[in-house]
C-alpha cells in the first residue's frame, strides 16, 4: 500500500461528495423521482460508501501493522468489488441532476483511490 497524498486527498473527498450528494437527493430530486429510481441511486450511495469503508479499513490496519485475517475473510467471502460495485456504477446512471455528477466523480474519485494500491 501507499502513503501518496493523492490517495489521501481521494480517501477525504470521497465520503464529502457521498454526502453531497445524499442531502442534495433528499432536498431536491427525491421527490420527483420515482421509487425505483430513488431506491438505485440509493443502492449506488450505499456501494461506494461501502467500498471506500473497505479499502480505508484495510489502508489504516496496513499502515498500523494490524493483522487483516478478518477483513481479509470478508473481503474473499463477499467479493465487493466484483459483485457489487459494478451494480453500484450502474445504480448511479439513475439519479437526476447533481447527485449523479457527485456520484460518478466519487466512483472515478474511488478509481484513483483503489488503484493506488495496486501500482505500488
Amino acid at each position: 500500500m501507499t502513503s501518496s497524498p493523492v490517495a489521501l486527498l481521494c480517501c477525504l473527498t470521497i465520503p464529502v461528495l457521498t454526502l453531497f450528494a445524499y442531502v442534495y437527493w433528499a432536498k431536491m430530486t427525491r421527490r420527483t423521482l420515482p421509487h425505483w429510481r430513488n431506491a438505485l441511486g440509493l443502492v449506488a450511495m450505499l456501494v461506494v460508501s461501502s467500498e471506500w469503508l473497505l479499502h480505508t479499513l484495510a489502508w489504516a490496519f496496513y499502515s498500523l501493522g494490524i493483522e487483516m485475517r478478518a477483513l481479509d475473510t470478508l473481503k474473499t467471502v463477499l467479493d465487493f468489488g466484483i459483485y457489487f460495485t459494478p451494480l453500484g456504477m450502474v445504480a448511479s446512471v439513475f439519479l437526476r441532476g447533481f447527485p449523479r455528477l457527485l456520484i460518478i466523480a466519487t466512483w472515478l474519485l474511488m478509481a484513483v483511490f483503489v488503484g493506488h494500491f495496486y501500482i505500488a
